[in-house]
């Protein structure tokens, strides 16, 4: 609860307090090939790497359908 006048430009607790955000986004097959490459190499970049080899199997497989 906000004390000592911070209430001014401070929310009170609520129930959003505590409720978790998590994005969840859809592309389409033609369009994950079409920026897959591209991803793939900023992962490697940043050394992500769990995230480029998880893009490089999922484009092998779509590739395949």
């Amino acid at each position: 609860m906000p004390t000592n006048g911070s209430a001014k430009y401070s929310s009170s607790v609520s129930s959003r307090t505590f409720l978790k955000s998590i994005p969840v986004l859809s592309i389409n097959k033609k369009r994950f090939l079409e920026i897959s490459e591209d991803a793939e190499k900023l992962a490697s970049l940043e050394s992500l790497d769990a995230h480029q080899e998880a893009l490089s199997i999922r484009r092998e497989k779509f590739s395949m359908e």
